[in-house]
């Protein structure tokens, strides 16, 4: 499954009025996982990383992003979802 086909599957709230461009959205995979290889959280990517996704006409909520995070690293660098996984059961986001 293609990364833009999971975000449709999954059918996240922030984007119900449509998905955005996928070049937009698709941006932001491939620099998570190279922040995630850097040893950042899923936090900092989404605070002090400036790796949140949002775009110039749309936005994400925060438990979207979340969950958008964890999509991109499945399609982008799946060898980082254990970690990603077990952050966002400490933080009640999965």
């Amino acid at each position: 499954m293609t990364a833009s086909a999971a975000v449709d599957k999954a059918q996240l709230e922030s984007y119900a009025t449509g998905i955005p461009v996928a070049d937009e959205l698709g941006e932001f995979p491939p620099r998570w996982c190279k922040a995630l290889g850097q040893g950042h959280s899923v936090e900092w990517l989404l605070g002090e990383g400036d790796l949140y996704p949002i775009g110039q006409d749309w936005g994400t909520k925060k438990a979207d992003a979340y969950q958008l995070v964890l999509l991109g690293v499945q399609a982008y660098c799946p060898k980082r979802e254990v970690v990603v996984k077990a952050e966002l059961r400490e933080l009640g986001a999965y």
